[in-house]
């Protein structure tokens, strides 16, 4: 998931700005969108490295921690993926 959400606000995302302002018809609206979005691209690439991190740090996690869960958070962890279900359909 950490690799996913930094490809995607790392290298996607920016490249995505960039194609939209290349692709800006009117001259006037070029370099305002230059402006814009040009200065903050790198709220974008912090933004991936630091989901990727803080994946990273919940992998760690589970991966040191190891305990099963009790019947409490079972039925959590079945409210939120039906939650998930829900919202996805």
């Amino acid at each position: 998931m950490g690799v996913v959400f930094f490809t995607v606000f790392y290298w996607a995302l920016p490249a995505w700005f960039q194609s939209q302002i290349d692709s800006a018809k009117t001259i006037n609206l070029k370099p305002m969108l230059e402006l814009v979005i040009g200065r903050r691209v790198h709220w974008s690439r912090l933004l991936g490295i630091t989901l990727a991190l803080v994946c990273l740090v919940f992998a760690a996690w589970n991966c040191f921690a190891q305990y099963r869960l009790n019947s409490n958070g079972e039925r959590n962890v079945g409210f939120i993926s039906r939650l998930l279900a829900r919202l996805l359909q």
